[in-house]
């Protein structure tokens, strides 16, 4: 055990606290205190002189407490740092959602975000068409086929059926980028 605690030691420290070590684990008796042990070490185990005088060192002090009582300080008021958000188009108002929702150039500015614009892309990563569907998110707004190989109307009226069912949270990042969280 001991090898293991002078392991992690810097080797500056070593014979030091080899020796402050050695005297701990010396001890004959249990029921002994540090200090107990200190003033009889002689008749335990003999010690060399310099290994007393390192052993007195380390035996820590006590530390009288102060005794003026602290005067309470005043907490610090947080204040708010307020960040720009940079919204590329408006956020759904409640007249917007009264007389209909969003217009319908939403759908082309998801599916730019999206797909670049293109409402016939296929490439090969699961996400098909101009909203960038995956085929069961297709399959479950009564889509028949590759979302790719459907209209760019049948795939917003798609798109309008999912986002009815999910929320505008199926379209993730671009959504948020359009303020439409």
């Amino acid at each position: 055990m001991r090898k293991l605690l002078l392991s992690f030691l810097p080797k500056e420290r070593i014979a030091f606290y080899s020796i402050l070590l050695a005297t701990l684990f010396i001890v004959h008796s249990p029921i002994l205190t540090l200090s107990e042990y200190i003033s009889k070490r002689d008749t335990v185990s003999p010690i060399s002189k310099s290994a007393k005088t390192l052993v007195k060192a380390a035996t820590p002090t006590p530390t009288p407490e102060p005794t003026s009582t602290p005067t309470p300080t005043e907490k610090p008021v947080p204040t708010e740092i307020l960040t720009p958000t940079i919204v590329l188009s408006p956020t759904v108002t409640p007249i917007q959602q009264a007389i209909g929702g969003v217009g319908e150039d939403i759908w082309d500015k998801i599916a730019l975000c999206e797909s670049n614009g293109n409402w016939n892309i296929n490439t090969g990563n699961g996400y098909f068409g101009g909203l960038q569907f995956s085929q069961g998110a297709w399959d479950s707004t009564g889509g028949v086929g590759i979302p790719s190989e459907a209209s760019r109307e049948e795939q917003i009226t798609r798109g309008k059926i999912l986002q009815e069912k999910r929320g505008w949270g199926v379209w993730g990042d671009c959504a948020r980028r359009l303020g439409l969280n």
